[in-house]
């Protein structure tokens, strides 16, 4: 027998594994979920599961809150003072892959045990004892953090190359509007083209979407929800009595994907608008690349070129839809549905032998 989850505080867990500190004044863990499932099939002892780490560097304290943050666990600790009655309350961001400590800030209060809370915006929400909030991160803590680590990195020779590696890192990882445009704003202040290696392989990286909309007997396949050939971004969308505003996003993938999963969540009967310009140099033949989980409907210059009605796995350049590009603006509206679970899609531009266009190079 084997008894997990001991200390009294509400685990977390994702799709791989489950987080938990296994008593009072013991550091959190990870357990496999493969290696657990395993053990409730078996029985067996010799397959009683371990954990894949331990965060040894919050050995001395006691972790009170779990959560998870995007691709980090955020934990809340007490931590004994010396020669001192009164602990030291700290938020700690562990790396899930390793379980090694990244950053690491103070409170000023003692905090409730389990009040810890994740907002939409990827802050880091504190309720404390006697009252009172904590409101940790949000973009003025973005930008002041990658501030002080460009500074810090503009003293080494290598320091260009770094500063491209971590706000391109900070990119895969962020998707609050708010945050992603600021990272995109420095990169652009040091000089560095965001997506290069995307845009040179034809991929489109930038994008307006939509909030999730309805996908069900009211609302088919074939709804628009606006005008293909001018959709005003300017207007929320109003479905139902709710209303969808448009936001930003670019990728940095290297095919285009954009992971709506991570944006909006798994979720079911569902749909995305997705809006994108591209400026061509003169009159062409074009094919575009698509990539879809599950289906999408797809508008060139007002004009449908393109479906897929069932459900799939995404991977990328799945169909190719042959167009005609117009010297100028062009462009493409995109609805990508869900049936449920995982969703994706992507774009990708190729010449009439399927050779990737140079979007870099075209703006």
């Amino acid at each position: 027998e084997r008894r997990l989850n001991q200390g009294k505080i509400p685990p977390v867990w994702d799709d791989y594994g489950l987080y938990f500190t296994d008593g009072i004044n013991l550091p959190p863990t990870y357990w496999s979920s493969e290696d657990l499932l395993k053990y409730l099939e078996t029985g067996r002892s010799s397959d009683v599961p371990v954990p894949k780490w331990t965060v040894t560097q919050l050995n001395n304290s006691d972790t009170v809150s779990l959560a998870l943050a995007g691709d980090y666990l955020v934990t809340v600790n007490e931590s004994p003072t010396p020669r001192s009655l009164v602990s030291t309350w700290t938020v700690s961001g562990i790396n899930p892959e390793n379980g090694r400590v990244d950053w690491k800030t103070w409170l000023e209060k003692p905090a409730v045990p389990g009040a810890l809370l994740i907002d939409r915006e990827g802050r880091v929400l504190v309720a404390h004892e006697g009252g009172g909030l904590s409101c940790l991160g949000g973009d003025g803590a973005i930008k002041s953090y990658i501030n002080y680590l460009v500074k810090e990195m503009e003293k080494s020779g290598d320091g260009k190359e770094r500063i491209t590696n971590l706000l391109n890192d900070s990119l895969a990882k962020i998707n609050t509007e708010g945050a992603r445009n600021l990272i995109i704003d420095m990169m652009k202040d040091n000089g560095i083209v965001v997506g290069k290696e995307a845009k040179e392989n034809g991929a489109v990286i930038e994008w307006h979407l939509t909030s999730p909309l309805p996908f069900n007997e009211e609302h088919r396949f074939d709804e628009a929800f606006v005008s293909p050939a001018t959709p005003d971004l300017t207007a929320p969308i109003t479905v139902d009595d709710a209303t969808h505003a448009w936001r930003t996003y670019t990728t940095i993938d290297r095919d285009g994907m954009i992971d709506l999963a991570e944006i909006y969540g798994r979720l079911e009967d569902s749909a995305v608008l997705a809006y994108a310009e591209i400026d061509l140099k003169e009159d062409r033949d074009l094919a575009l690349y698509v990539g879809s989980n599950d289906g999408f409907l797809l508008w060139f210059n007002g004009e449908e070129a393109g479906r897929y009605e069932s459900g799939r796995a995404y991977s990328p350049d799945q169909d190719l839809l042959h167009v005609k590009g117009k010297k100028g603006k062009n462009r493409i509206l995109m609805k990508i549905t869900n049936l449920g679970s995982r969703w994706a899609f992507s774009v990708r531009l190729v010449d009439d032998q399927s050779k990737p266009i140079n979007l870099a190079s075209l703006n």
